[in-house]
């Protein structure tokens, strides 16, 4: 006979039942008991959670849940699975009242969702996400990041209608901030010339010594020079060296 040494191991933490709700998928294991808390036990479990917050605490401990993990992000339930449907219930309660008085809108993945706004931070999110670029090829010295994938975002949905998105899109826009040219500049990376003002301001003289908050230099300003001035110098120095080139840059 071979004796087999095998080592379980169990990870502990604390986590609230919001975030175990939303990021895993849980099961109960055929050999646990069916659910049997009677009202007078539902009700003890929201008393005893009422009574915590009403004494000004910031959490209340639901006790030891353990979870065995069949699946990345599925989980079965090995012991406090009264408490976990209790919850669950009550969370599908509080679900369906506002879904019946305010309206919940449901994805099930086949939409087409059309950015108004934000679709340049879209584009990097998923770039930073997948570390490919939109051509579907690898980006040099990016990482996916898969992690991201799971943070929380603010969105504004509005039920597609081609004459009211122009004009969302329309007043998005004229009410928006202006930005400087200089932060044109930043994010810009269709102009190759602004790709290269950002290259002189980080590598040559250091990206706190250039201004981009505006166009212009005060006497009290620290910063030696403006993104605007660095970009129209670069204009001047590719229009006299290279000026075929920028004759393509610019008919690109």
């Amino acid at each position: 006979m071979t004796n087999t040494d095998r080592t379980t191991v169990i990870e502990s933490k604390s986590v609230t039942f919001f975030r175990l709700f939303c990021e895993g998928r849980f099961r109960v294991p055929w050999h646990q008991r069916r659910y049997d808390w009677k009202p007078d036990h539902v009700l003890e479990l929201l008393r005893d959670i009422d009574e915590a917050f009403g004494a000004g605490s910031q959490c209340y401990f639901l006790g030891m849940v353990i979870f065995v993990e069949s699946a990345r992000r599925k989980w079965h339930i090995n012991d406090g699975q009264q408490r976990m449907v209790t919850l669950s219930l009550i969370c599908a309660c509080l679900y369906r009242v506002p879904a019946t008085n305010m309206g919940f809108l449901n994805l099930t993945g086949g939409e087409v969702l059309v950015p108004l706004d934000g679709q340049h931070r879209l584009k990097a999110i998923q770039f930073a996400i997948t570390g490919r670029d939109q051509t579907d090829r690898p980006i040099d010295d990016v990482k996916p990041c898969t992690e991201l994938a799971s943070e929380d975002v603010t969105i504004i949905l509005v039920a597609y209608e081609p004459r009211k998105a122009r004009k969302i899109f329309t007043k998005v826009n004229r009410y928006a901030k202006t930005t400087t040219t200089g932060q044109n500049y930043i994010t810009d990376d269709d102009d190759v010339l602004a790709v290269l003002t950002r290259e002189v301001a980080n590598g040559l003289i250091g990206g706190r010594l250039a201004k981009f908050t505006s166009n212009t230099l005060r006497p009290k300003d620290a910063e030696f020079t403006t993104l605007a001035i660095l970009y129209n110098c670069n204009e001047e120095i590719v229009r006299r060296t290279f000026p075929a080139l920028l004759q393509r840059v610019w008919a690109d």
